[in-house]
């Protein structure tokens, strides 16, 4: 008797894979404490069915905040923190163990700004008695700009302004700029005539010492200069007052001597050619003129100047000796 084994074949799948979103999830409102997304978990590589989503969200720092599940296509985060950047993800599972998916692709979302809240008060009288009305303003953009804006220092191509420093209570955000505009007409420059005024703007990097200030250089000497600083965020600005600042003279001096000849014992001689200029650094307190005819009388005047202009004139003769060459 010859026993026969009948051999079955069993063939395997190959085991499906947890659900995973294929796209981000959408922002659809921002605060400054919470996000809005809409899930967009509809499209998924992996297998079914969904019976249960959360949204997983952290800092862009890693640190895991929660993991929230979600009945609806939309959710709302909040208790987040004013103007911090968040990485948020949706998990999918399917029945039985092992059935949750990895995050799917994050989406990334920063808060607004904290927001401030100001409110004015005021009485109004109608024939019944007065009135209690308040006025909220609220917004995220900076409290006010820079305070206590003051000149410290002026030199004659640069000046440095100093300011009151501020925290977060006036930025309203982590993130902010801080800059000096500056613009500038040369001094005496008649305000009737339309002139092309230098605007810059520089940043400015001295924003959490104790006692902030900045320095604007390569300005022209004696020059009026209007600067303002700006305190910007994501959400807005605000404008310190406007200074005005006259820088000082160049300390750059000239001497100025002019010479002409007046008269000569000998009627023969030319003195059409006996005048000129010499310009002379002012440290220096001399200076030889040659070739001068002799026994002729000269008128020399001396002036000095700076960039603003010349000063007072002072004018001196002298006459050469007969028997001198010089």
């Amino acid at each position: 008797m010859t026993s026969q084994v009948t051999q079955r074949s069993v063939h395997f799948g190959c085991p499906s894979e947890p659900p995973v979103p294929i796209a981000p999830p959408q922002l659809t409102a921002v605060g400054a404490t919470y996000l809005w997304i809409q899930l967009n978990a509809n499209s998924i590589n992996g297998d079914g069915p969904i019976i249960e989503r959360e949204v997983e969200y952290r800092t862009v720092l890693g640190m895991l905040i929660d993991t929230t599940p979600v009945d609806k296509p939309t959710h709302k985060i909040g208790h987040l923190d004013p103007d911090t950047e968040y990485e948020i993800s949706v998990l999918l599972t399917r029945p039985l163990d092992g059935g949750t998916g990895n995050p799917g692709p994050p989406l990334r979302a920063r808060t607004k700004c904290a927001a401030w809240i100001r409110l004015r008060l005021g009485l109004f009288s109608l024939s019944l008695g007065l009135v209690l009305a308040c006025q909220v303003f609220s917004g995220s953009d900076p409290m006010h700009g820079p305070r206590r804006l003051a000149v410290v220092d002026t030199q004659s191509k640069q000046v440095t302004v100093r300011w009151e420093p501020f925290g977060y209570n006036v930025t309203r955000c982590h993130s902010y700029n801080l800059t000096v505009q500056y613009r500038y007409r040369p001094a005496g420059a008649p305000t009737s005539e339309p002139l092309k005024e230098e605007v810059r703007e520089e940043v400015v990097y001295d924003t959490l010492s104790t006692v902030p200030q900045c320095t604007v250089r390569n300005l022209p000497p004696f020059t009026n200069v209007s600067l303002k600083l700006i305190l910007s965020n994501p959400e807005g600005r605000k404008e310190s007052e406007e200074l005005l600042v006259l820088t000082d003279e160049d300390g750059t001096r000239q001497l100025t001597i002019s010479y002409k000849a007046l008269s000569s014992f000998d009627t023969e001689f030319d003195l059409s050619n006996q005048s000129g200029k010499v310009f002379k650094p002012a440290n220096e307190t001399s200076h030889v003129f040659i070739g001068l005819y002799p026994g002729s009388t000269y008128s020399f005047t001396i002036r000095a100047s700076t960039i603003k202009g010349f000063g007072p004139p002072v004018i001196i003769q002298f006459t050469t000796k007969i028997s001198a060459s010089n």
